[in-house]
């Protein structure tokens, strides 16, 4: 399973990443695990945004694991618009499962491109795109 980047447990040095990012005139994101604690650590290490890791997403087994799994990226992604970070998600989302993210008002990024490559290698980019756009539609 992919994990977003610990950063209760890097604090110190990602903060001065993070630093030096801004000072070269980039607004930083970070990716990481849809964990509350995650959250204000990317507060208190100044990011401007988060990532949500969505992979998790990939491997549910029951309606139960969906909720669980959605609830924790409500939560999440709620908790970082509150602290005034920007929020996305991303990682392991496809056509199918990009939809139990639309509902997410606070979300307001979804990568999904690894989805759109791997299907445009059997229908073309320009309609692998076209699907894309439908299914964030929907």
């Amino acid at each position: 399973m992919t994990h977003g980047i610990d950063l209760l447990n890097q604090k110190e040095i990602l903060r001065q990443y993070i630093q030096n990012i801004y000072d070269a005139d980039i607004r930083p994101w970070v990716f990481i695990d849809p964990d509350i604690e995650q959250v204000k650590a990317a507060h208190r290490i100044g990011a401007m945004g988060i990532t949500l890791n969505c992979h998790s997403l990939t491997e549910l087994r029951t309606k139960e694991d969906e909720h669980s799994e959605i609830q924790k990226l409500v939560d999440a992604a709620h908790t970082a618009s509150k602290l005034g970070l920007r929020v996305g998600a991303g990682c392991g989302i496809t056509y199918q499962t990009v939809s139990q993210l639309l509902p997410i008002t606070d979300i307001e990024l979804v990568i999904f491109g690894h989805a759109v490559v791997a299907r445009s290698l059997f229908v073309g980019l320009e309609h692998a795109a076209r699907e894309a756009l439908q299914s964030l539609q929907s």
